[in-house]
């Protein structure tokens, strides 16, 4: 009996490049844009497996080429890098406890403050989203107003919902 050998290599890491866009082209042209001085926030949202990590974890290596930027999730994140970031992926926002709310919002407040850029995904709109506001200009409903959001659903190409500006 012989053996026959299975290669197995280990997918490749997540990059923009790699991302498969399908009818979610808005919103990977909406990350380059960021990273290249356009709208600086953008947000994600959509059900599990629509692809919102990789396009997250994309955005972050980009970032790293010409920033200090790192990729976040949402549970159970380790903050101590954050005072330094220029760019930064926040994803599973929903799952931040009460300490990685503030922290987040503390890291949004200071990426607009200095001109950097951050991604953040979730199931969810930002204004539907059940956060935690630290003062006025962190609530949930400020960061749907100061972001660029993509749906990352079921929408057709069609659909208005697709670009459009976050209404609270």
């Amino acid at each position: 009996m012989q053996q026959l050998l299975l290669e197995l290599a280990p997918p490749p890491p997540p990059t923009l490049e790699n991302f498969f866009p399908g009818r979610n082209g808005a919103a990977l042209k909406a990350l380059r844009a960021a990273l290249e001085g356009g709208e600086r926030f953008v947000f994600l949202w959509g059900p599990r497996g629509s692809g919102k990590t990789h396009l997250l974890r994309g955005f972050a290596e980009a970032a790293k080429a010409k920033l200090v930027a790192a990729y976040i999730a949402g549970a159970n994140s380790d903050w101590t890098r954050a005072a330094e970031l220029e760019a930064a992926a926040l994803d599973e926002v929903a799952r931040l406890d009460e300490d990685g709310q503030v922290a987040a919002f503390d890291l949004c407040n200071r990426l607009l403050a200095s001109g950097g850029a951050l991604a953040a995904g979730g199931e969810a709109p930002p204004a539907q989203l059940a956060l935690r506001a630290t003062c006025s200009r962190t609530s949930s409903a400020t960061w749907a107003r100061r972001s660029r959001c993509w749906t990352r659903s079921t929408d057709t190409p069609s659909s208005t919902s697709a670009r459009s500006r976050c209404r609270c």
